[in-house]
């Protein structure tokens, strides 16, 4: 089974921020297979991890990002994905996962 995992990264602060790091971990029974190449962005991904730096995010600016991935395992229940984002601008390692 495919699937499409769409991770969503906004600035809703007062400052622009660089050097984003947006970065996910494929959840279990879930590997990653390519994502699309986004603007200002430079990403690497492996059937376990995604990682991806965006090199400025404007205040009020959004970056889309959609990881393609297949399920190898499970038992048909929810899955559940969770990805982080940090940039050096706000204080916390990650500064939010969601």
């Amino acid at each position: 089974f495919r699937s499409d995992w769409k991770l969503v990264v906004t600035n809703n602060g007062n400052v622009d921020l660089k050097d984003v790091r947006v970065f996910d971990t494929a959840p279990e029974g879930v590997e990653f297979i390519s994502s699309e190449n986004v603007d200002g962005a430079q990403s690497v991904v492996t059937q376990a991890q995604f990682d991806a730096t965006i090199a400025l995010l404007k205040v009020g600016e959004v970056k889309e990002f959609v990881i393609k991935s297949k399920v190898v395992s499970g038992t048909g229940e929810e899955i559940t994905n969770t990805a982080c984002v940090d940039a050096e601008e706000i204080t916390g390692t990650p500064d939010d996962c969601d």
